[in-house]
């Protein structure tokens, strides 16, 4: 941990590719990169973003000349709007049970895909067991005090916090054994959390009078929440306050499940494309096994960012 305070680091005075001009912490003080290393890809800086990029104030002559007088677009000051708030919390509080599911990004200078593994237990204060091996029944290869960074979904939120394999096993099964961090990042989920997506849907306007069945209309999901989502479709659709039902698919718990809600026009938005409009639903009748699939997508959405 660095003897003088840290300030943090805006995410466009990180250049791919480029060496280091000065080591980087996370929030905690922990050495994340030395200087001279180099960050290869976009997702690899995505995933130190998660966890707070810090320089020594020693070392703040180094950074580039217009990052201290010119504000940055892609790292506001303020959550973005609808962004859930995140806190610190004790990885003990979490409850975490043997089985869970863990998400695990290798740190470093390393390409190494993400892998889904599952926990085997926590000694508090000692260590994270965690198996080395894959859906498939394939060992994942790990290397004595390889940096990680790992994610896990609770019904509240999503957790994710860094450690470092102290010890690789292999009996009675392949399994690795992390630090125990200090802390978590808890990134709490609220209803209006929203993810980005591309889901063609259904929809049928139910108050407008029609002769037989309503006709279906061909939308595109843009985003979604628990609480609503908006469609991209023709103008002519729907007017604010309209009840619609919305037929879609998503991919949750592995399995492809089809929906049919209900929801209610609040807003209307024009866009470049004239015979398009973004069209603001509330979702009015939403059950529970529904509930659990829109939130088990939106948390899967958020870990694969």
């Amino acid at each position: 941990m660095p003897k003088t305070p840290l300030q943090p680091v805006r995410r466009t005075d990180i250049k791919i590719g480029s060496p280091l001009p000065y080591p980087v912490y996370d929030a905690m003080g922990r050495l994340l990169l030395k200087a001279g290393e180099v960050i290869e890809t976009e997702r690899q800086l995505n995933t130190l973003h998660e966890l707070g990029l810090y320089l020594a104030e020693r070392d703040i002559t180094r950074l580039p000349r217009a990052s201290t007088t010119e504000p940055s677009a892609e790292a506001p000051a303020e959550p973005a709007e609808g962004e859930g708030p995140r806190e610190t919390r004790k990885l003990a509080e979490l409850k975490l049970a043997p089985g869970k599911t863990l998400y695990v990004d290798f740190l470093g200078t390393t390409n190494r895909p993400r892998v889904a593994l599952r926990l085997v237990g926590l000694l508090e204060g000692g260590g994270v067991l965690i198996s080395a091996l894959n859906a498939d029944g394939g060992v994942v290869p790990f290397r004595d005090n390889e940096l990680l960074f790992v994610r896990v979904l609770t019904a509240s939120g999503v957790a994710t916090f860094q450690a470092k394999v102290l010890k690789v096993h292999f009996t009675p099964f392949p399994y690795v054994v992390t630090s125990y961090p200090e802390g978590v990042v808890f990134h709490v989920m609220r209803a209006h959390e929203r993810v980005d997506t591309q889901v063609i849907c259904s929809v049928v306007n139910l108050s407008r009078p029609v002769m037989g069945e309503p006709r279906p209309h061909g939308a595109v999901m843009k985003n979604l929440s628990a609480s609503g989502c908006q469609i991209e479709a023709p103008p002519e659709i729907a007017d604010s306050g309209d009840r619609l039902r919305l037929g879609f698919k998503l991919d949750a718990a592995g399995e492809e499940h089809v929906l049919s809600v209900l929801a209610e026009v609040r807003g209307i938005k024009s866009f470049g494309e004239s015979d398009h409009r973004r069209f603001g639903l509330q979702f009015v009748e939403l059950g529970s096994s529904e509930r659990l699939v829109v939130e088990h997508f939106i948390f899967h959405a958020l870990v694969d960012v």
